[in-house]
Order: C-alpha cells, then structure tokens, then sequence
C-alpha cells in the first residue's frame, strides 16, 4: 500500500508529513507516555510489598550496574524531586540516554515520575530500596 506523502519546508529541512487521508484512516502512531517512561511488566510486582522475587531482585541489580545509571539515582534521592531538565543540565550525558537510564531506572521500580507540563519530576521509590536492600542482606547472609 502507497500513501501519499507530502513536503513541508522548514527552514533548509523538509519533512515528509502524512497526507489527511491518512488521519482519517486513523493510521497516526499511539501518543507517546507522559511520564517519559512506561513500567516495564515486573515494575509492579517490585514496587509491591513483601521479599522481592529473583526476577525483581535480578532487574533492580542489572539497574544499579551501570555507573552513569547509579549517579542519576544517587542525584534523584537527593532531593524529595528532581526535574528532568536539571538532570540534562548537571549530566555531561545527552538527553536521550538520560531518558534511556531513567527508563530502567523505573522498569526496576528504583523511581517513579510525575508529569508537570512538558517536565518529568523523577523520585526514589524508597520501599523498592528498602526491600532490595533486605533481600541483599538475607542473601549474602548480613
């Protein structure tokens, strides 16, 4: 199936647009999460109560691995907040993989995000801690 494509110059850049046709068949994308994030399926079941599975344990674990990963959440439980905007603007890292870092950082249910605006305002999930870090204790035998 071809669809018709049309050109709309901005600038020096073009970018192709979907006809109204399109529109009208309803083929336009799904709107994108609000919250910048959207919970991985095991999220939940660690932001629950009681001792974290191996699943969510494992998850939480691969989330705090990386070190440019733990520095954002170092920086969010900081503060009760932080905004996206400061974490672009105190990371020498693009925003795109600050996005990406935040992202798993809640698909591990370490934070969680409230939409303002344009604006995400990320905050530690401080129960998920408190478990792991339990469930580390229980496992390492301290």
């Amino acid at each position: 199936m071809t669809r018709a494509v049309r050109t709309k110059a901005i600038g020096t850049n073009a970018r192709p647009q979907r006809a109204a046709s399109d529109e009208a068949k309803g083929e336009l994308a799904a709107p994108a999460p609000q919250h910048g994030y959207e919970p991985g399926p095991g999220a939940a079941a660690i932001a629950g109560s009681g001792a974290l599975d191996a699943a969510g344990f494992s998850r939480i674990a691969k989330a705090l691995a990386d070190p440019q990963r733990f520095a954002l959440l170092e920086r969010v439980a900081q503060a009760p907040e932080v905004a996206c905007m400061t974490l672009v603007a105190e990371f020498p890292i693009t925003q795109a993989t600050i996005s990406h870092h935040l992202k798993e950082l809640g698909n591990a249910g370490l934070i969680s995000a409230r939409k303002e605006g344009k604006c995400c305002h990320f905050a530690v999930v401080r129960a998920t801690m408190h478990r792991y870090q339990a469930e580390l204790g229980r496992r390492l035998g301290g």
